[in-house]
């Protein structure tokens, strides 16, 4: 007794798409009954025959009049396309046979296979071979999955290739990554899962550390996040808020940006290349603003820290405040000369100014030789400053003329280290000079005081 093995039968029944009953009976002969009801044990009628009640059978004796179509070999151990069995290179000819040569052009296509459906459009899923890149062997094939309509294809760019290299495109013939996917219109990856189970893109290494977007959110916040050698659990590096907070560490506050660290130093890098400008805009919707920043390294810049306002760098008026990298600070001015430089504007303050003057801290001793005489030697004077763009500007002003002031007391007069060698006056510095002038005409008041009181004396009637 003979029988077909069960997983043959199924095969086979799969591959012909068969429907309704199927079975196998024992006896003198095994019949395999594929198309219900008409059997027939003395005549074998063979698939693929115009008789409108199809069956296939194989009693031992008549397998060899059953030549068409596909159908059991003699032994039930395989099965055959007319009297080709369908196993191996076989079955690989066959079917390239079937199919035809692929150009060996690049751009060129071959359709392997159409499996659909018809309807008022005739709708079917395409296999078909492409030719990457001129050439005739498959390391410049590639294999595609199409969306064909009345065999055009593919419909809406709608299909899936991979070419020799492993890559899989979507939406594009020529994939360049390992999954590359293209769309003229939207080209979203979407993944989605209930709220509470992770989901994300995980990039791992050849150690098992990764950098992935895992998120568990309700908020549907984006999450770059960190895993070391494969561990389930991760440390937040990025999250951004659906609402565009960005938090640069493990939480995101009420801030736009907020960085935030469990341990150790939380630090911000602007970098910008070594003639460039680095630094952070703060501007409203009208444009105005403010700019704070590294400045260039060119002689101008000198690579500061500023505080502008309302434009970018390379105006003077506009430079509130720069500190300069030896330490230097100006106010309305790019190119401090002094250790805290205001270049426009009045300085006011609660409390006295006041200068060290620690016995402690000087050395070299001696009094002064400027006094009186020097002082009688100072041109006060009143004057206008040519430059009468802010309000204080306008107003008369009186001092003194730093050129005139440094022929007398050349100490307290100094020349700023800049291409315009601006002189300043130190008025504080002038104090010594006056107290010492005070001092030699009160001791010259005296000295008359002295000689008047004798002459009074001399003078006085004789009692």
């Amino acid at each position: 007794m003979k029988r077909i093995p069960f997983s043959l039968f199924l095969s086979f029944a799969v591959l012909m798409g068969v429907s309704g009953a199927a079975y196998a009976s024992v006896g003198s002969s095994v019949t395999a009954q594929l198309f219900p009801p008409y059997q027939n044990n003395t005549t074998t009628t063979c698939l693929g025959e115009a008789n409108t009640h199809k069956m296939m059978t194989w009693d031992g004796q008549t397998a060899t009049r059953c030549n068409k179509g596909v159908r059991a070999n003699n032994t039930g151990t395989g099965l055959l396309l007319g009297n080709t069995p369908l196993a191996g290179s076989v079955l690989s000819t066959t079917l390239s046979s079937n199919a035809g040569a692929l150009g060996n052009a690049a751009g060129s296509t071959l359709n392997l296979a159409n499996i659909g459906f018809t309807g008022g459009n005739n709708v079917s899923l395409g296999i078909k071979a492409l030719r990457t890149t001129t050439g005739s062997d498959w390391t410049t094939t590639a294999l595609g999955l199409t969306f064909d309509v009345d065999n055009t294809s593919p419909v809406n760019n709608a299909q899936i290739w991979i070419n020799s290299a492993g890559n899989v495109g979507i939406g594009t013939r020529t994939p360049a990554a390992p999954l590359d996917i293209y769309s003229a219109s939207y080209p979203v990856l979407n993944i989605g899962s209930p709220n509470g189970v992770i989901r994300g893109i995980r990039f791992t290494n050849t150690s098992n550390s990764s950098v992935w977007t895992p998120n568990t959110q309700s908020d549907d916040s984006f999450v770059l996040a960190f895993s070391p050698n494969g561990a389930t659990n991760w440390t937040t590096a990025l999250r951004v808020a659906q609402d565009g907070r960005v938090g640069i560490g493990e939480t995101v506050s009420f801030d736009e940006l907020t960085v935030s660290r469990s341990s150790g130093h939380s630090n911000v890098l602007i970098q910008s290349p070594i003639n460039g400008r680095g630094g952070v805009h703060l501007y409203n919707t009208a444009n105005n603003g403010w700019w704070i920043g590294r400045g260039d390294n060119s002689a101008l810049e000198g690579g500061g820290l500023y505080f502008n306002h309302d434009d970018w760098l390379g105006h003077a008026n506009l430079t509130l405040l720069k500190l300069t990298t030896d330490g230097k600070v100006g106010i309305m001015t790019h190119t401090p000369a002094y250790a805290l430089h205001v270049a426009s504007g009045q300085v006011a303050g609660a409390g006295a100014y006041v200068n060290a003057s620690d016995a402690r801290l000087k050395k070299d001793v001696a009094p002064i030789a400027y006094g009186l005489e020097a002082v009688m030697k100072l041109r006060p004077v009143g004057f206008n400053w040519i430059d009468q763009s802010q309000d204080w500007k306008k107003a008369h002003q009186i001092g003194l003329i730093a050129q005139d002031v440094e022929k007398i007391i050349p100490e307290v007069v100094t020349t700023a280290q800049d291409k315009e060698g601006a002189k300043s006056l130190a008025y504080g510095s002038l104090v010594p000079v006056l107290i010492k002038a005070v001092q030699e005409q009160t001791a010259r008041i005296e000295s008359l005081e002295k000689e008047v009181a004798k002459l009074k004396a001399a003078k006085a009637p004789t009692k």
